[in-house]
């Protein structure tokens, strides 16, 4: 009796240690794969980039540590570091801005309005022969952008002094568009001395016209 009592108990104890490894291994899979499932989530939610350029606008600066982890753990994903590059702008951070800029376009040459901006950071950061030689990559790959021809002219114009230069960039900008305001392409203040040549080109060109 005390034999067959023996048995059964050493029987259940088996059945339970079976039902708790099993248990265990769903538990262990559940995890494993829910870890999956929320590295895929954290990923899209990350490299999305509507819902990241929303996001970097609204919070800047707590994001830019989250932007350069995704950006270590996924270097060659260009709309990281566009987010990354837009997170350095919105803070303030110029030069690493640029650099960002810079290992996006190292990645996604083709897009003039980042080339644009990436000449923008440039200027911002003391840096005028780059920035244009960054806006005139952005005017090869789209002749008629017109920031780009805009900001070429101002920096010829503030940084070099060159006014006849700064004209004929603006030419440009005037010929894509002709009846927008000056300077409301881009929300900058137009030195007036590039306004007043800008009005004589129109007048002369209105009379070789006629």
């Amino acid at each position: 009796m005390i034999s067959a009592r023996h048995g059964a108990s050493v029987a259940i104890e088996r059945r339970g240690k079976t039902a708790s490894r099993k248990i265990l291994a769903l538990l262990g899979a559940a995890a494993f794969f829910g870890s999956l499932g929320s590295a895929w989530v954290l990923d899209q939610w990350i490299f999305g980039e509507s819902r990241l350029f929303a996001m970097v606008r609204s919070f800047p600066v707590p994001q830019i540590l989250l932007l350069e982890r995704a950006v270590a753990r996924n270097p060659g994903h260009s709309g990281a570091w566009l987010a990354l590059a837009r997170a350095y702008s919105e803070s303030g951070l110029t030069a690493e801005a640029a650099e960002a800029y810079e290992n996006f376009l190292a990645l996604d040459p083709r897009r003039s309005e980042i080339w644009t901006e990436l000449g923008i950071h440039y200027l911002k950061d003391g840096k005028p022969e780059k920035a244009l030689e960054a806006l005139d990559r952005a005017i090869a790959l789209h002749p008629q952008h017109e920031d780009a021809h805009l900001y070429k002219g101002l920096i010829l114009l503030d940084a070099f002094q060159d006014l006849d230069a700064a004209i004929r960039a603006w030419r440009q900008t005037r010929r894509f568009n002709a009846t927008a305001p000056d300077g409301a392409r881009s929300g900058q203040d137009v030195p007036p001395a590039v306004v007043g040549s800008l009005r004589r080109i129109d007048g002369s060109d209105a009379a070789e016209r006629d």
